[in-house]
């Protein structure tokens, strides 16, 4: 009894009519994933230069991470509250709302902060 070749067996076939095994890689490998670093809100994305980066919130800090590496640049210092929301600007500032505050950092030092209510 004869098995039936297919085209990759053919393909796959020595010269000296064994066949070869080869495994490929596969295409994509996951080396990081940013989603399992983030406490579920939305990045802040920002170019500066030629090199974006990727703002998270994890809790009551946040991280900067290079996008091409998925390394990280840095971690903010902890809040009072919880980060509600956050938003990366061209010229290295972070503005996150946490709690009733709303803060302002370049990179990681703070420059500003509005205490209170807020009403949009």
């Amino acid at each position: 009894a004869s098995a039936m070749l297919t085209m990759a067996d053919a393909a796959a076939m020595g010269k000296d009519g064994t066949m070869e095994t080869t495994q490929a890689p596969p295409l994509l490998l996951p080396y990081r994933a940013a989603g399992l670093l983030t406490a579920g809100l939305p990045l802040a994305v920002v170019q500066h230069g030629n090199v974006t980066f990727a703002t998270a919130s994890l809790g009551r800090t946040f991280q900067m991470l290079d996008t091409r590496t998925l390394r990280l640049a840095f971690v903010g210092p902890p809040l009072k509250a919880d980060i509600s929301t956050i938003l990366s600007h061209q010229k290295d500032l972070t503005i996150v709302g946490s709690g009733a505050d709303v803060v302002v950092f370049r990179r990681a030092e703070q420059i500003g902060v509005c205490t209170g209510q807020h009403e949009a």
